[in-house]
């Protein structure tokens, strides 16, 4: 049986067991960032408090693949091992794609999965010089891109087919994770310049911030 991920893992098997059951007072422990990311987002899906408890497991591991994971589900509960906080990261991505709902409620389908990038740069593109968008949106489209597994971002802040007046002010600002880094967020003033600071954020996609000059 096919199982509804994207981008597909590079090992999934669907197995004849009974499910995962989400609304049976199931928790989140382990890596607080992850898990602390995980419940937030099962909570807006299924409307149901997720709490401490045991049921969910996340951890890292010290052997693997660079940003791999692998993702056993069963009616016991769900354990999902990243081989660094990025692979954790995707781990959890996957986690979310799986859950589903059936006349009995919210559940988790029994699966065992084991996932590593294919490509070691998966990057996507988002211009920001000449189609605006509030930070907000940037930020929800970010978080969407790292959620398919992407982790670079070339984010375009000038063109030389945009004409800003000197006097004109542009800025925003942005948040990313490096995979297994220190948050940042990247400000962009209205001179075209980049501050970067430390912010709370999940979301492990690199962005180095990327300028187009005049003539180039």
């Amino acid at each position: 049986m096919s199982l509804p991920l994207v981008p597909y893992p590079a090992s999934a098997t669907a197995l004849d067991e009974p499910a995962f059951r989400l609304d049976t007072g199931a928790g989140v422990t382990g890596d607080e960032t992850c898990a602390t990311l995980l419940r937030r987002e099962l909570e807006a899906v299924t409307g149901t408090t997720i709490g401490s408890d045991e049921g969910i497991r996340l951890a890292v591991a010290t052997d693997g693949a660079p940003e791999s994971y692998t993702l056993d589900a069963s009616a016991h509960g769900v354990v999902v091992t990243g081989a660094d906080p990025a692979g954790l990261f995707y781990g959890v991505q996957t986690l979310l794609q799986l859950v589903a709902r059936d006349e009995a409620g919210w559940l988790i389908p029994a699966v065992r999965i084991a996932d590593r990038p294919r490509f070691a740069y998966r990057g996507v593109m988002l211009d920001v010089a000449r189609h605006f968008f509030d930070v907000d949106t940037v930020c929800a489209w970010i978080d969407r891109a790292a959620s398919l597994k992407a982790n670079h971002l070339h984010l375009h802040l000038s063109d030389d087919q945009v004409a800003i007046g000197g006097d004109a002010e542009l800025r925003g600002s942005l948040v990313h994770v490096p995979p297994g880094g220190q948050p940042r967020r990247f400000s962009i003033t209205h001179d075209s310049s980049v501050a970067v600071e430390p912010v709370d954020c999940s979301t492990k996609l690199a962005a180095p911030p990327t300028q187009r000059w005049p003539g180039t």
